[in-house]
C-alpha cells in the first residue's frame, strides 16, 4: 500500500465544530472579453446591488501573504459584500488539492499577464506560461497587463480596493502601481503584517551571528537594516489610501511590532487612518482525546519552498530513518511536504519512505490549511520552520516545537527569541543533520511538559479587518461581529489571551 496520504484521519484530521457554511449565491456569468484577460481560479457568486471589494495580493514562495488575504476575504464573504481576489503571481489556492479557502462566494482571478520576480537580472516579467521577458523589451507586455487590470475594474466597479503589503513592499511589481492609478477615487486600504526592524542589533544580542559563522554563513548579508517606509511609499499612502490595517500587535516573540517611526507617521496622518488589528491565524481546534503514544511527530516546512530549506529538513528526516536513528521512537512521523515542494523531489522521498519497513513514516504532499491546523493541534511534537503562520499555530495549540529557521533575519530572530522565552526548551537547529534532528525529537518528547508557553494576544485580526471594511461600506451592523467570528473560527481560537 502506498504510504502517501496514509493516515488515520478520524483520529488526527477531525473537523473542528463550526457553524454551517454560508449558502452559495447566484453565480455571476462572465463574458468572453473577461476570459480573454483573466484566468478565473474560482467563479464568483455575487449579490445584485451589493458593494464589491477587490483585494489584490502577490504570493511569493511562502504562504503568509495568501493566508492573510484568504482569511479576511472568507470573513468578508459572510457579509452582504461581493468579494473578488486578484492574485498577481502564483498562488497556493490553485495548486492540486487546494490550500486556502477564500470563501465559497468569492471570485478569485489572475491576469493573463501576471508578474513573477526572480531569475537573471532584467528577467523580471513573465506570462502565465512563465515565458521570461526582459524588462526593457516588455512595453507590449505591460500594456497588455494594464488592459487586463482595466477590464477587471470596469467589470467589477468595486467600492473599495485593498492591497496586501503594497505600498509597504512590492515596489518592483508594476501591476500594483497600475491598478492603484486605474482605481482613481475608489477607496483604498493597505493590509500589512507587522514586520521586523532593527534586526542587526537583535541578531547580535541573541548570539545568532556567531552561530551563523560556525556553519559558514555570513551574518552581515542576512541581517540588514532596512527602511520599510521611504518617502516614495509615504507619498503613495498620502495620495491614495484611506486606511492601513496592521496585522499584529507586537506580542509574538521577534515580531517587535511595526517600526515606531512608521507608527508615529501613520498616527499623524488625518487622511490615512491606522488600525492595529491583531494577528490572523488559522483556527486551531481543541486537541482530540487519544492515548499520547498515538500523537504523531509532525514535520513540515510550510509551503515547502526550496529557498526555505525544506529539502535539507525532509532529507534529514528520511535519512535518519534509513540510518535506524528512530528505531526506539514508537510513534508515527507525519511529513507534510507542502504545495511548493517540487514533485520530482517529493516522488523520490516517497519512494525512499516506501522502502522502509512498516508504516511509521507517513508522507502527505499537501493539506488544506484548516486540516494542517488540526494536525498541528493533535501532534506530540512539531518540527517546523519559524515562519509566522506555523509559529502562531504551534503557539496557539501549545505544541512543543523544534525550530529549523530559514536563514533569514526574521525567522532566525523569531526562533531564538521564542526559545529563550520558554527557557531554551525548544531546540533551534541551523543545520538539521539526521543525528541532531533525531536527538532533538527524543529530547523534546521528554522535556515537553516543562514548557510554559507565552501568551498570544488576539488571533482574530482577520475578523476585525472584515468588520472594518464592511462598516466602511455601510453594510454591516456592529452586532454582526459575533456572526463573523463564530462562523469563521472554532470556539477554541476565540480566547483573546491563549
Amino acid at each position: 500500500m502506498s504510504i502517501e496520504g496514509h493516515i488515520q484521519r478520524e483520529q488526527i484530521l477531525q473537523s473542528a465544530p463550526i457553524a454551517p457554511e454560508m449558502p452559495l449565491r447566484e453565480a455571476t456569468v462572465f463574458d468572453t472579453t473577461f476570459h480573454d484577460h483573466l484566468d478565473i481560479l474560482q467563479p464568483g457568486r455575487f449579490l445584485a446591488h451589493a458593494p464589491t471589494v477587490l483585494v489584490v495580493f502577490h504570493a511569493l514562495t511562502g504562504g503568509g501573504h495568501e493566508q492573510r488575504v484568504s482569511s479576511i476575504t472568507k470573513r468578508l464573504s459572510m457579509s452582504d459584500v461581493n468579494v473578488c481576489v486578484l492574485s498577481l503571481g502564483r498562488n497556493l489556492f490553485h495548486e492540486e488539492g487546494g490550500i486556502y479557502d477564500y470563501g465559497r462566494n468569492t471570485l478569485v482571478v489572475r491576469p493573463k499577464h501576471f508578474f513573477r520576480p526572480g531569475g537573471p537580472k532584467g528577467t523580471l516579467l513573465a506570462t502565465n506560461e512563465e515565458v521570461p521577458r526582459r524588462v526593457h523589451d516588455a512595453h507590449d507586455w505591460l500594456d497588455a497587463q494594464r488592459e487586463d487590470l482595466s477590464t477587471l475594474l470596469s467589470y467589477l466597479r468595486p467600492s473599495l480596493l485593498g492591497t496586501e503589503f503594497y505600498p509597504m513592499g512590492y515596489d518592483n511589481n508594476p501591476a500594483f502601481k497600475t491598478i492603484v492609478e486605474l482605481a482613481g477615487d475608489i477607496k483604498k486600504i493597505c493590509i500589512v503584517r507587522d514586520f521586523t526592524v532593527g534586526m542587526p542589533e537583535l541578531g547580535k544580542h541573541l548570539g545568532i551571528f556567531d552561530r551563523l559563522r560556525a556553519i559558514g554563513k555570513d551574518p552581515d548579508t542576512i541581517f540588514k537594516t532596512v527602511e520599510p517606509l521611504n518617502s516614495r511609499r509615504r507619498d503613495i499612502l498620502e495620495s491614495h489610501y484611506k486606511a492601513v490595517f496592521v496585522m499584529g500587535d507586537g506580542t509574538l516573540p521577534a515580531s517587535l511590532g511595526m517600526d515606531p517611526q512608521i507608527l508615529s507617521w501613520l498616527k499623524s496622518q488625518e487622511s490615512c487612518v491606522l488600525r492595529q488589528v491583531g494577528y490572523a491565524s488559522e483556527a486551531v481546534p481543541a486537541r482530540l482525546e487519544m492515548p499520547d503514544e498515538h500523537r504523531p511527530i509532525l514535520v513540515t516546512a510550510g509551503s515547502g519552498a526550496l529557498d526555505s530549506g525544506s529539502r535539507e529538513l525532509y532529507e534529514s528526516i528520511v535519512t535518519a530513518f534509513e540510518q535506524g536513528l528512530f528505531k526506539d521512537l514508537f510513534r508515527r512521523v507525519v511529513m507534510v511536504l507542502g504545495p511548493s515542494y517540487p514533485k520530482d523531489l517529493g516522488d523520490e522521498l516517497i519512494s525512499r519512505a516506501e522502502r522502509l519497513a512498516g508504516e511509521q513514516l507517513v508522507m502527505i504532499r499537501t493539506l488544506p490549511s484548516d486540516q494542517l491546523a488540526q494536525l498541528i493541534s493533535n501532534s506530540a511534537v512539531a518540527v517546523t520552520k519559524a515562519g509566522l503562520n506555523t509559529t502562531l499555530a504551534c503557539m496557539t495549540a501549545r505544541v512543543p516545537s523544534i525550530l529549523v529557521p530559514k536563514h533569514d533575519a526574521e525567522q532566525l530572530a523569531r526562533a531564538y527569541c521564542l526559545s529563550q522565552q520558554v527557557n531554551n526548551f525548544l531546540p533551534v537547529l541551523l543545520d538539521p543533520k539526521p543525528s541532531t534532528v533525531s536527538e532533538s525529537i527524543f529530547h523534546l518528547l521528554e522535556a515537553r511538559h516543562r514548557i510554559v508557553w507565552p501568551k498570544v494576544e488576539n488571533v482574530i485580526g482577520d475578523v476585525y479587518v472584515a468588520l472594518e471594511i464592511s462598516t466602511m461600506l455601510g453594510v454591516t451592523e456592529a452586532a454582526d461581529f459575533t456572526r463573523l467570528v463564530f462562523e469563521g473560527h472554532s470556539s477554541s481560537s476565540l480566547r483573546v489571551a491563549i
